[in-house]
């Protein structure tokens, strides 16, 4: 299966340019800082392996989408109150 990678590029957020680099992870969780300073946590979502728009795909993690954010991913700017709310999770 192929994991989140280090250093992700943030392709929906309406910020061109924006990257994310891990800071922690578990098998469930991860938390990312992104490059405009704000931390992103959330539970890795794990895609099957498919077609899509006719390019097949190996079963994968993946970075949360717009949608999940309020649901299983997060968002803020600081770093204790990212830190502590990932280590609940």
């Amino acid at each position: 299966m192929e994991k989140l990678k280090q250093i992700e590029e943030i392709h929906n957020a309406g910020i061109p340019g924006l990257k994310a680099e891990l800071i922690e992870r578990t098998d469930t969780k991860a938390i990312y800082l992104r490059s405009d300073g704000y931390y992103e946590y959330f539970y890795i979502t794990v895609l099957p392996e498919g077609e899509v728009f006719g390019k097949l795909y190996p079963e994968r993690e993946c970075y949360p989408s717009n949608e999940s954010f309020g649901n299983n991913a997060w968002t803020c700017k600081s770093y204790e109150k990212a830190i502590n709310q990932y280590k609940k999770m």
